[in-house]
């Protein structure tokens, strides 16, 4: 030990503590294997002489190769230190050094030399594991290297700088009937261009006149398409981008760019009109970020019919127009908008043709099974004759044959339900196509109450006739039935349902569905149906006999919906068929006749002012997060990163979209607006205030019919957030820091790169979510502080910890720079161990 301190090294306090450590560890703990604690001559011999010599005295030719090649600066260390240095910088070298040192001794024992826990180099005839008799020498070497030529390490710190940008241009819940033109505007060099939409037909895109690609459309309402499009017509600055076709209208999408730009994230002061070239018919939704201090519309169309605009639930304009442009400035505005009202949220929007017809357009054929009580409750019988019934006419008030047979009359529902079911065969019959089938229900069901999937509605309604009242109350066998015939003669291309009423409580089982009860066979068979098949029921509770709980369970599970009925059954069936008709066919669609003209100039927009706040500085990230049901999402912020903005997105179809809540907060709901759903804008995009978002995040998201009825929306649904993030890693000392040759994993794609951008080594590492460790091959042994750093860097855009990265990024955008601070002293601490066995 004096000669390290003769050598100028010292303890440092953090080493004596580590000395201290190895000495009570020593004196402590029992080996594993017996080990004799007796020093034998040639482990300490050989650790004297590590200890005395230097390296320039070791007369050995890899060592003299070492200081030749400038790899060894200071020969006046000793052999233990500068195999330590080696250690710590090189394991390579210095497992070579040590076996070099261990071949020059004559000695026929086994002996070995360990640094820490690593075997460096033996000499031995038997295995080291198979020991039985081991003899250690030990000695901890700690400190910071030696003098000027001391060994020193690396601190790096590595940061992203990325002028990555996105910009999402998003459509309304319905635009027009007819050719569309929107306006993109970005600052820098565009890199990608994709369109997400759900259309009617197949379509062309132009930018700035000049085709980029024709397209197929949406195979239906609710499930988008989506395509990356040509770039090499935009240019930096405001572009058009055409949406061309044959008939066309939109339900909700979005234009998506990337680009390279030195601006930072700017909130939006504008809200662009998609042009419209063809019948103007806009639902879409307004969102001002701030306080709303002032406001301009200026409108630029040409229509013969009066045409209106309403924001909310506000009329501002209701007139015609030769293709002046009108402008409404503040003070109008002011006088009729509530600023208060629509500021920070997001507010419907509607701008269409007055006194419009709007029709039902089909989009999916209707079939639906009538599936009706005909229990012995639904007659209920008043005796006239009490003796043709048995003792006291019992035999015969649940029994419509037998009631009737005996001039008694049915007091209950049982015409009831013919009239009502004969009402609603005729209301879903008459569009073409649309079938009903009929399932009448007892203790069980009889093939002659029977009726498979038709649109003749004279055989339909004679076999409504035919029914008559009899037994128990199987609901379950009437749901099993109707699904049996459903998925043997209905595709799944058409809209499946059932109605399904009920008079009393299910009191015949089911046994194949597992439940505990008759109640329970009911409701699991619905939630079979929908669940397994996507089969909808609407259930009606008929009469004050009716168990309200069980078929509000079977409607809630079928996604459909509960009514109830005490006496004019009929009016209630109608309000289900419209219910039915307006799932499968409501859309927003304007139809005119004769000479027509209409047309929305894109140059039209609202201007909006506004109190905005300072944002923060940093790596702009946007997100897509899936939603994960049709009606639900969830998403979180990266530790560390501000929230700039998060859209809910809509792929509504023919409903609107209703309502949206964050974590059990409503931030929109239409039924604010008014009931008249034609007359009120349906936006594709919500906006969620950022006030109302933490860390992890639910979200709800539901739309509605026409007919008023809360139902899922598409799980093509999502929620598209942007944050900012500092990025930026920093690492403690290390012994080098060189460089790597990356694989990064993100979510749909692996890039690799070299980081620093002019490494010319060989190194391999990786960020993945393959099942090594960290940097690979070096793992949690790293000691290059470069790769440390750019580890913990890649780890901070890793959001959810998956090995993917979760912000999707080009080569060129992974700027990554790193800067070392050279010549920190190094500090060690590391046990050297000489063991021999046998």
């Amino acid at each position: 030990m004096a000669r390290i301190k003769n050598k100028a090294q010292f303890f440092t306090i953090d080493a004596l503590i580590a000395l201290t450590i190895v000495i009570i560890t020593i004196i402590t703990i029992s080996p594993i294997v017996k080990q004799s604690r007796q020093e034998s001559e040639i482990t300490s011999d050989i650790l004297e002489s590590l200890n005395s010599l230097s390296i320039g005295e070791f007369d050995n030719t890899y060592a003299k190769t070492l200081i030749s090649e400038g790899k060894i600066k200071d020969t006046t260390k000793s052999i233990i230190e500068q195999i330590g240095e080696f250690y710590i910088t090189n394991q390579t070298i210095a497992k070579l050094l040590a076996q070099e040192i261990l071949s020059s001794i004559s000695q026929e024992e086994n002996v070995g030399i360990w640094y820490g826990d690593t075997l460096l180099a033996s000499r031995n005839s038997t295995p080291f594991d198979t020991a039985e008799n081991i003899f250690t020498d030990r000695q901890t070497i700690s400190g910071i290297g030696g003098n000027s030529s001391s060994l020193t390490g690396f601190s790096t710190r590595a940061f992203l700088s990325s002028s990555s940008r996105t910009s999402y241009i998003y459509f309304g819940g319905y635009v027009g009937e007819g050719n569309t033109t929107h306006i993109i505007n970005y600052k820098g060099t565009i890199k990608t261009a994709n369109i997400e939409l759900v259309i009617s037909d197949d379509f062309e895109i132009l930018v700035n006149s000049k085709s980029a690609g024709t397209f197929q459309g949406s195979p239906d309402e609710l499930t988008p398409v989506s395509y990356n499009f040509s770039i090499s017509n935009f240019t930096s600055g405001t572009n058009t981008l055409q949406i061309k076709g044959d008939n066309l209208h939109i339900t909700g999408g979005f234009i998506k760019i990337t680009y390279n730009s030195n601006v930072t994230y700017e909130q939006p002061k504008r809200y662009h009109f998609p042009g419209i070239e063809g019948i103007i018919n806009l639902y879409d939704g307004l969102y001002i970020p701030g306080n709303l201090t002032g406001m301009k519309i200026y409108l630029h169309f040409n229509n013969t019919i009066n045409t209106f605009l309403t924001i909310g639930n506000t009329q501002l304009l209701n007139t015609s127009s030769n293709g002046t442009p009108i402008t409404l400035t503040n003070t109008t505005l002011s006088s009729l908008l509530n600023y208060e009202n629509i500021s920070k949220k997001t507010v419907p929007l509607r701008f269409g043709v007055e006194d419009m017809n709007y029709v039902i357009n089909s989009s999916k054929d209707i079939d639906v099974f009538s599936v009706t009580d005909l229990s012995g409750s639904m007659c209920n019988c008043s005796i006239v004759n009490s003796w043709c019934c048995g003792w006291w006419g019992t035999g015969c008030k649940y029994n419509q044959q037998d009631c009737e047979s005996c001039g008694g009359t049915c007091q209950a529902g049982i015409y009831d339900a013919k009239n009502a079911t004969k009402k609603f065969i005729d209301i879903i019959t008459n569009s073409t196509g649309d079938r009903v089938g009929l399932i009448g229900y007892e203790s069980n069901v009889d093939v002659d109450d029977t009726h498979n999937l038709s649109t003749n509605n004279v055989s339909l309604k004679n076999k409504v006739e035919e029914w008559s009242a009899a037994g128990g109350t199987c609901i379950c066998c009437g749901i099993n039935e109707a699904v049996a015939k459903l998925l043997s003669d209905s595709p799944s291309s058409n809209f499946r349902s059932i109605v399904l009423m009920s008079d009393g409580d299910a009191n015949v089982r089911c046994w194949e569905s597992g439940a505990s009860n008759a109640r329970e066979d009911a409701i699991q068979a619905a939630c079979n149906a929908y669940a397994n098949h996507g089969i909808k029921i609407y259930t009606v509770a008929f009469g004050a006999g009716a168990n309200v709980a069980t078929l509000t369970s079977i409607a809630s599970c079928a996604d459909g919906s509960f009514y109830s009925a005490i006496d004019d059954l009929s009016a209630i069936y109608q309000s289900i068929a419209e219910e039915i008709i307006a799932t499968a066919f409501y859309e927003q669609t304007a139809v005119v006749s004769g000479n027509f003209l209409s047309q929305l100039y894109s140059d039209s927009y609202i201007e909006f002012e506004y109190e905005s706040k300072n944002l923060p500085t940093g790596l702009l990230a946007t997100i897509e997060k899936p939603f994960s049901t049709a009606s639900t999402a969830t998403f979180s912020l990266p530790i560390n990163s501000t929230i700039l903005e998060a859209t809910a997105i809509s792929y509504s179809g023919s409903r609107w979209t209703a309502l949206l809540k964050i974590n059990n907060q409503t931030v929109y709901n239409l039924t604010k607006y008014g009931n008249d759903f034609l007359e009120i804008g349906d936006p594709y995009s919500i906006n969620i205030p950022t006030s109302k978002i933490l860390e992890n995040n639910n979200v709800t998201l539901q739309t509605v019919f026409s007919s008023g009825n809360m139902t899922e929306g598409s799980i093509n649904d999502k929620i598209i957030y942007t944050i900012s993030k500092d990025l930026a890693s920093y690492t403690s000392v290390s012994a080098t820091a060189s460089g790597c040759n990356w694989t990064v994993q993100f979510n749909t794609y692996n890039l690799t790169l070299s980081i620093p951008s002019d490494y010319t080594g060989t190194e391999t590492c990786e960020y993945s979510s393959s099942s090594h460790c960290g940097i690979y091959p070096n793992c949690n042994g790293a000691t290059d502080s470069t790769q440390i750093a750019t580890y913990n860097l890649f780890k901070l855009l890793d959001f959810d910890l998956d090995g993917k990265l979760d912000v999707d990024l080009s080569k060129d955008d992974m700027k990554i720079t790193t800067s070392n601070l050279e010549g920190v002293p190094f500090l060690y601490s590391t046990e050297v161990q000489v063991r021999k066995w046998y």
